[in-house]
């Protein structure tokens, strides 16, 4: 089950290449277009658990004959003899694996309506609430979830399973302080369960990441990080309370480094360096000394056959790796994490986005563009995420221009067109496609929408310089420039644009609102 779903790093290579004009600031009507490009490979990194790998008792995967659309015929054949509505689920369940995301949405939805019919004439029923908190649960309804999860535990207050998993879901919505009073109450009953202490432990963590990364200022991020309690010796004094326990012994661990994570990657989240090309993330002894040990530990839990707990394990090690700057033996751990939660097992809340987004960024500190790509392509064609993301199609096609490979990229956006209608960066990347091809209507009509949607839009701005010069609205252009150099006075593009053109005047067009 993932958490609250991390907000990654944003480390962006940005690639700006202005054209040669052929005029002069005294000659600007012979001007026919300016065309330039500002994409790249996008490099998003985070460290990411999900509470299931550390101690809510799994479900058993089923066989992989499960996994076929035979299985699911013989459900629907079970399923018209009984009318039992726990079939409609299992189908639901059949069709996702599959990745048939849409079969799936229209099968849980038939179970939810039958489900929510006999909820009402019979709410006391135990197993029926358990199935429709994992009905709520793969249709991403975390609240309703929350719902039915309170009304089980009203049943039956003492049920650990679901006041830990009641913790999980008030974590993924980013509700902390709440799932840490959930637990405080059940230590009445639990006082010494080392799964309460471990769920605390990850809220207070969690707690603390939600709040860095959810910051948008650099100083005020590095005040939220100075006023936290690096509390070692409250993590040592629970790996010292239960030393048997393996799972807990895993989850500190893990605790331990993702503190140290965000702690190595706080001067770069607002700061980025000029070159990210085998970056050095510039470890003290102190540091390297926690990371070997760490890692040592890691490998001790990997020999133990009987651990299920694997995919934290293997993602843990190419962490320690990515901080050590080995991003080549950091790969292929991550490849081994993902590889223990397989494509046709996963469910909407076992996502491994971060697994792929680190691979990505590993071969991106490499500088090898053309690993990162296949690895963006096969996050999209493995549904990382469950449903498909416009965002990795968009970084695709970002990947895609700077190739000038433009068909393909124009595939891929309009694709996450379909996906995020709402979303500006697509609008603009299209726009700048169809400057490219002097398609300049069909480029204006984008970068309004887009205005529509985020009128400040720093990407919009640099869209619309370049639209107004293909124009040839060469005070628009100049007057744009001079708006985009307030915030970003040194943009070598914006500069240039400044000295070959001299007008400041308004613009005219409909980005005056």
């Amino acid at each position: 089950m993932t958490l609250q779903k991390i907000s990654s790093v944003q480390l962006i290579f940005v690639f700006i290449l202005m054209l040669h004009h052929s005029v002069s600031a005294q000659n600007i009507d012979s001007l026919h277009h300016l065309v330039f490009e500002k994409y790249g490979a996008t490099m998003n990194f985070s460290i990411e658990y999900s509470a299931n790998d550390f101690y809510l008792v799994k479900a058993k995967n089923k066989s992989a004959d499960d996994r076929s659309y035979e299985q699911i015929q013989v459900l629907k054949d079970s399923l018209e003899i009984t009318g039992d509505r726990a079939f409609m689920l299992r189908i639901g369940q059949l069709y996702s694996r599959l990745n048939e995301t849409t079969l799936g949405k229209e099968w849980f939805l038939k179970a939810l309506t039958e489900y929510s019919k006999a909820y009402v004439s019979d709410p006391n029923s135990q197993k029926m609430l358990k199935e429709m908190v994992s009905l709520h649960t793969e249709m991403g309804q975390t609240t309703k979830a929350i719902e039915k999860t309170n009304r089980i535990l009203e049943l039956s207050p003492k049920d650990l399973d679901y006041i830990l998993l009641n913790t999980v879901f008030h974590f993924m919505i980013a509700k902390y302080d709440d799932g840490v009073q959930i637990i405080d109450k059940a230590a009445i009953f639990y006082p010494e369960d080392p799964g309460l202490v471990l769920m605390k432990t990850m809220g207070e963590v969690f707690k603390l990441m939600g709040a860095l990364t959810q910051e948008s200022e650099a100083d005020k991020a590095k005040v939220i990080w100075a006023n936290h309690i690096h509390d070692d010796n409250y993590l040592n004094e629970m790996k010292s309370k239960f030393p048997d326990n393996e799972t807990l012994q895993i989850g500190i661990s893990c605790s331990e480094l993702f503190i140290l994570f965000y702690g190595k990657i706080l001067p770069i989240m607002f700061e980025l360096p000029d070159d990210m090309i085998n970056y050095n993330f510039n470890l003290s002894d102190d540091e390297q000394k926690k990371l070997a040990s760490l890692e040592k530990s890691f490998k001790s839990f990997l020999k133990n056959k009987s651990n299920e707990n694997t995919y934290a394990l293997h993602y843990s090690l190419g962490m320690i790796k990515m901080l050590q700057s080995d991003f080549k033996k950091a790969i292929p751990n991550f490849k081994k994490a993902i590889d223990q939660k397989p494509v046709q097992f996963r469910s909407s809340m076992d996502k491994v986005i971060s697994g792929y987004d680190n691979i990505i960024a590993s071969y991106l500190f490499l500088d090898d563009k053309k690993s990162a790509e296949k690895a963006l392509q096969t996050k999209i064609d493995e549904h990382a995420g469950g449903d498909p993301s416009a965002v990795d199609h968009l970084q695709l096609a970002y990947v895609k221009i700077e190739n000038h490979d433009l068909k393909s990229a124009t595939m891929l956006l309009e694709t996450a067109l379909g996906l995020d209608s709402n979303n500006v960066d697509i609008y603009t990347t299209l726009g700048d496609i169809y400057l490219l091809e002097k398609k300049y209507p069909d480029a204006e009509n984008l970068f309004n929408l887009a205005y529509d949607l985020s009128p400040d839009d720093k990407g919009l701005y640099l869209s619309l310089i370049g639209l107004y010069i293909a124009n040839g609205e060469i005070e628009n252009a100049v007057y744009m420039a001079n708006s985009y150099l307030e915030f970003d006075p040194e943009n070598e593009f914006v500069l240039g644009v400044k000295r070959c053109y001299v007008s400041s005047e308004k613009p005219t067009n409909k980005i005056e609102k």
